[in-house]
């Protein structure tokens, strides 16, 4: 993939953000680079690198940047090259995280959204009943996809989930042609119908997380009483040994 003019904005924007977010002035993050990688980039050339404006005289000088400059700024920053780049969205530097998003596909967007779930600083766009902070939210949110992708009915939800949201299916559509174009348009009660299915497959992983959690609570109830009759019968050994060092003592 070249790097055209839309990625060199998406760059511009990008260190631009990052360095609002520090609270740096242009000075001050000159300064911050020349002490801490002992490289002198003047105060100019950083303004340049957040040129947005294509037709700005200085826009094309993004496409020059060293690739010296490139990874410092996504060290200092704590986000990828890629990145910077603007070839994927999460600014994580994990290398392990960015091939684990190649291997399943799933877009950055979700990738990004499930790391602010397992984050204490989550702050929900919603009014939640359940108490407590953000990231107590966040975590019974990532337990609800846990619960759902770990359930033996979740290829059936997801299923139904993706035709419900298609507005174009071959197979539960209703096929419609005109000049030489055919699309297929799913009907409100076939959409109402995948609603209803939904629900039921919903309400079934609820059931089975019920029996699961009703097992787990047994299984527990069972250790902890295994631990306490060990205990009880640990005391009852220490208690005989103490007797019987006693009986001996007076003997």
């Amino acid at each position: 993939m070249n790097y055209d003019e839309k990625q060199k904005e998406i760059t511009a924007v990008r260190l631009k953000e990052l360095r609002i977010e520090r609270g740096f002035s242009h000075e001050k993050l000159a300064k911050e680079l020349r002490n801490k990688y002992n490289i002198k980039i003047s105060v100019a050339v950083l303004k340049n690198y957040e040129v947005t404006e294509k037709l700005h005289s200085k826009f094309e000088t993004g496409f020059g940047m060293n690739i010296r400059y490139l990874y410092m700024f996504a060290d200092f920053y704590g986000v990828s090259t890629e990145y910077l780049l603007g070839k994927i969205d999460v600014k994580t530097p994990n290398i392990d995280i960015l091939a684990i998003m190649e291997k399943i596909e799933l877009s950055a967007d979700a990738f990004k959204n499930l790391f602010e779930y397992n984050s204490p600083d989550f702050k929900p766009k919603f009014e939640s009943p359940v108490a407590g902070d953000g990231g107590r939210i966040g975590f019974l949110l990532l337990d609800a996809l846990n619960t759902i992708l770990t359930s033996e009915y979740r290829d059936e939800l997801l299923k139904d989930l993706h035709l419900w949201l298609s507005e174009k299916n071959p197979n539960r559509g209703v096929k419609i042609s005109n000049q030489g174009m055919t699309v297929y348009l799913m009907p409100d009660t076939i959409k109402e119908g995948l609603l209803l299915n939904i629900n039921k497959t919903l309400q079934q992983i609820k059931d089975e997380k019920k029996i699961k959690d009703e097992e787990a609570k047994k299984i527990m109830e069972k250790e902890v009483k295994k631990s306490e009759e060990r205990h009880e019968k640990e005391n009852e050994r220490r208690w005989k040994e103490l007797v019987k060092i006693a009986n001996t003592e007076q003997d």
